[in-house]
């Protein structure tokens, strides 16, 4: 357990080298939540790595030489839903033929790279903030790693000590379990006496002074109403860097909408990868050089984002403009906050959190929970937002964490875990049942949901470039989009990147998908129509039989989304939006 921004990451290749050392691998997975945090870490942090071969997984692609489904490097970082298909023993290279029935899929090298390996968990927080049935997947695989002896790592900023009790003892690691802390020793927190109290092993790494000496900020945090915050960032963008995050795309277009400043960025998931990845350069590269320069002329900048600022995006900002969410969500956005080490001694943050307004968490977060973090957080005085030290003059987020994450959330949430899919779980990652098998429970269960939810479909504006005017969503989101799809009365309107005669490729519109619609019809009535083998089957066949004799197959497959519902640099105007 560190403090946002302490490096846990880069630790990874100090970690093999150890486990190496000592015998107890040969490989290590660096198993991350988001697309995103896999090109960063692959393209950024781990690019410099010459020890080792280092290659990635994720439905991105950011070079074939990199490339690893199978996970044929010394490290390879992976997305958690591509760990989890490999692990299930569907391996992800070949999900499609496994679906189908056309094979079990070449499960045993991966295994192999798997059961070999030491398998690092980053930003574990995220993984447990999904479904009942993402937290029973999860759990089981925990519970596969440890009964075939592979060693993992757990790394986070944020994991509540009662939290971490109840996933590892339903997970069945009960004994030697380390915890690595870093403080500057025994008594720095609440967290650490509880950690100790339910059986932990906690050994210290206590920073040096000048650790302290620039992580050491001067918090300030208060809750204010919508319109003060479009009224304060104005004003705070003169004198400082701006950063709001907001929990749904709605929320954050409005925002921005009404934000009337030349200077500003908005981020969000329902932009293109063109308008996202212009948004990315600009507070990339030069970004703080150029906020330097606008301060010095009394222009404000501001940058206006969904929670997918919170891992992956390289932002460093003042001020922070937050909607309320879950305790370990504001943490990691104000992680955000004072990065910079040549400017910390200097940088005073400010975190401004927007009073709910209706729903608590806004139908994305735990209500309960989002409540609680509320309440807490008007009591709490002086938080230290970066730290897991508690001192005099400020406590630290982490002893916040603990109050709100007390022993009856916990059960609430345990309540909540689907006991049953976690035993089949269990029992399939145990045996030797064969990946038809899982296809066949997955049909037969309601664990069609998470999958489904797991399976990202691309929306191409009409008349875009495939490579770059696509928009990446989950298949369940698509009915929050049906307006601005080219629903016909019972297909909708699909898009190929597909080969001709001559092996050239080009994009054709002339498919209707009936399987698609059939979809977006299941999750509006609530009725099961479609299994997750029978759709990934249909589909495969709807398109190959739709083909024209000049074309003699499709490299991709998009959903066509309406020109005129896309605004460039602000996203799409549907939904929720």
């Amino acid at each position: 357990m560190a403090p946002t921004g302490f490096g846990k990451t880069r630790a990874s290749p100090l970690i093999l080298r150890i486990a190496r050392e000592r015998d107890l691998a040969s490989n290590l997975i660096h198993v991350v939540p988001t697309r995103a945090l896999v090109r960063e870490i692959y393209s950024e942090k781990f690019a410099q790595i010459r020890d080792f071969s280092v290659g990635y997984q994720s439905q991105d692609k950011l070079n074939k030489e990199g490339k690893s489904p199978f996970y044929l490097r010394d490290i390879v970082v992976t997305t958690l839903d591509s760990f989890l298909w490999n692990i299930y023993r569907i391996p992800v290279a070949e999900v499609s033929k496994v679906v189908k029935g056309k094979s079990q899929g070449h499960y045993h090298p991966v295994l192999s790279s798997i059961f070999t390996s030491i398998v690092v968990l980053d930003e574990a927080h995220i993984y447990l903030g999904g479904s009942e049935n993402s937290w029973a997947f999860v759990t089981a695989v925990l519970y596969a790693l440890s009964k075939y002896k592979v060693p993992f790592v757990i790394e986070t900023a944020t994991f509540p000590s009662e939290l971490l009790s109840s996933v590892l003892k339903l997970a069945g690691v009960k004994n030697n379990v380390k915890v690595l802390y870093v403080c500057s020793g025994r008594g720095c927190n609440k967290q650490v006496e509880n950690l100790a109290n339910l059986g932990f092993n906690v050994d210290f790494v206590a920073p040096d002074k000048g650790y302290y000496c620039t992580a050491r900020l001067k918090w300030s945090s208060e809750v204010i109403r919508w319109t003060d915050a479009i009224a304060k960032a104005k004003e705070l963008s003169k004198g400082g860097r701006v950063l709001a995050v907001f929990n749904t795309v709605e929320r954050a277009i409005r925002f921005y909408k009404q934000l009337n400043l030349q200077d500003k960025i908005l981020i969000h998931g329902l932009m293109t990868e063109r308008d996202r990845s212009s948004s990315y350069a600009v507070i990339g590269r030069g970004y703080k050089e150029r906020c330097d320069e606008e301060l010095t002329e009394g222009r404000g900048n501001v940058v206006v984002a969904t929670q997918v600022i919170e891992v992956g995006v390289d932002v460093d900002a003042d001020i922070l403009i937050s909607d309320m969410a879950p305790m370990e969500n504001l943490v990691q956005r104000a992680g955000r906050l004072c990065r910079s080490v040549k400017r910390d001694r200097r940088c005073e943050p400010q975190i401004l959190l927007i009073e709910p307004e209706g729903e608590f968490g806004h139908g994305i977060y735990d209500r309960d929970l989002v409540e609680k973090t509320y309440k807490n957080l008007r009591e709490a005085d002086n938080i230290d937002w970066r730290l897991l030290d508690t001192r005099r003059d400020a406590i630290s987020y982490a002893d916040v964490l603990e109050e709100i994450y007390a022993k009856e959330i916990v059960k609430k949430l345990e309540k909540g875990l689907n006991g049953f899919l976690l035993k089949v779980a269990k029992n399939y990652l145990s045996g030797e049942a064969s990946p038809s098998k899982l296809i066949e429970f997955i049909d037969s269960s309601n664990a069609w949901e998470e999958f489904r939810s797991s399976y990202l479909v691309k929306l191409l504006i009409e008349g875009g470039d495939p490579s770059e005017d696509y928009i990446t969503v989950n298949l369940s989101r698509l009915p929050r989009l049906r307006r601005c799809l080219q629903v016909e009365k019972d297909c909708v309107r699909i898009a190929l990147v597909a080969v001709d005669e001559k092996g050239f490729q080009r994009v054709y519109y002339g498919i209707c998908s009936k399987v698609i619609y059939e979809a977006l019809l299941e999750s509006v009535t609530r009725q099961r129509c479609l299994g997750y083998r029978k759709f990934i089957r249909e589909l495969d066949d709807e398109i190959v039989n739709s083909l024209p004799e000049d074309l003699q197959g499709y490299v991709d497959f998009y959903v066509v989304a309406k020109k005129e519902c896309y605004l460039e640099g602000l996203g799409l105007k549907a939904g929720d939006v």
